[in-house]
């Protein structure tokens, strides 16, 4: 196995770590479970995010780096850009395993909250 492929393989491990982190949690007591949920848990999403590009600089194209990095970027909320690696590694494999472990991510941009109103009219000044 190349170096890519070995980062690759520890990128994938760390976030597999990270997500059995938020099933386990709701097995443990409540202070235990906010050490893990708020504090050891972003590390290891941060730790994956992290060897996965480090990966991609070696080779761009590593499905499993564009995998991980499309499920880490989901789970900590940046969906551009996780949409953005999904879309590469689907372009680059659709038929993949690792794209099909992303298809079902859910990559849509939230609407906004209490933004303008939509159909042009200005809001009344109260």
């Amino acid at each position: 196995m190349d170096q890519a492929g070995i980062a690759a393989s520890e990128a994938t491990e760390k976030l597999r770590i990270a997500q059995e982190m938020a099933v386990t949690a709701d097995r443990i007591t409540s202070d235990e479970r906010v050490r893990v949920l708020e504090i050891a848990r972003p590390r290891a999403l941060e730790e994956a995010e992290i060897a996965a590009r480090r990966v991609l600089e070696l080779d761009a194209e590593n499905l499993v780096a564009l995998s991980t990095m499309a499920s880490v970027l989901a789970e900590k909320g940046d969906i551009e850009e996780a949409a953005r690696h999904k879309a590469l590694l689907m372009s680059a494999d659709p038929e993949s395993e690792e794209a099909r472990a992303v298809a079902d991510l859910d990559l849509e941009m939230p609407g906004p909250a209490d933004g303008p109103p939509t159909d042009g009219s200005e809001a009344e000044d109260v």
